[in-house]
């Protein structure tokens, strides 16, 4: 029950998140009292309905609710949400790493999203690093990225050269037992 991705109480948002919301029995408590349950005991599952709410009072974008949302969160994340029915991922960051490769598969664009570039590098050399406080919205035409101000910048692709041998398992089981 606790694994993600989570889903929001009205299963409009999907949340995956790298982090800890500090202040997230605060925000469950504002939820329990709109009338929101829980599924989990995990603060992702919070932070996905927090989004859900506020998108909700605001009637706007998932971006703008993601951006707005965080404003009152506490605490380090890399989170990835989804929006049922749309085309697009929001993703944001703030104290714990978040990537996004550039790529193309079969003439189509291709978006990885990653907490760091060496899961993503033998697909794409191409990586967009989030910096704190930024948005990140994926769809088919592009990553638009944003900064704390909600103005958009243009997103740095940074060529990555990783050997990718130094990253395999090298014939180990599993990666924990290479770095054991």
């Amino acid at each position: 029950k606790n694994s993600h991705p989570h889903k929001s109480y009205f299963k409009k948002i999907s949340i995956v998140h790298n982090g800890i919301i500090e202040n997230y029995e605060e925000l469950k408590t504002e939820l329990l009292d709109c009338g929101y349950k829980f599924n989990s005991d995990t603060d992702t599952e919070v932070l996905g309905s927090w989004i859900e709410l506020t998108q909700s009072r605001l009637g706007c974008s998932l971006s703008e609710a993601v951006s707005t949302a965080l404003n009152s969160v506490v605490g380090a994340y890399a989170i990835c949400v989804l929006e049922e029915g749309k085309e697009e991922i929001v993703v944001a960051r703030k104290s714990s790493p978040l990537a996004i490769g550039i790529g193309e598969f079969e003439g189509d664009k291709e978006f990885i999203i990653g907490s760091d570039a060496t899961p993503i590098v033998s697909y794409t050399d191409s990586i967009v690093y989030l910096e704190d406080n930024q948005i990140g919205t994926i769809s088919n035409s592009g990553v638009t990225i944003t900064d704390a101000d909600d103005c958009i910048i243009s997103p740095e692709i940074t060529k990555v050269k990783i050997d990718i041998s130094s990253i395999e398992k090298s014939g180990w089981d599993s990666f924990m037992l290479k770095e054991i």
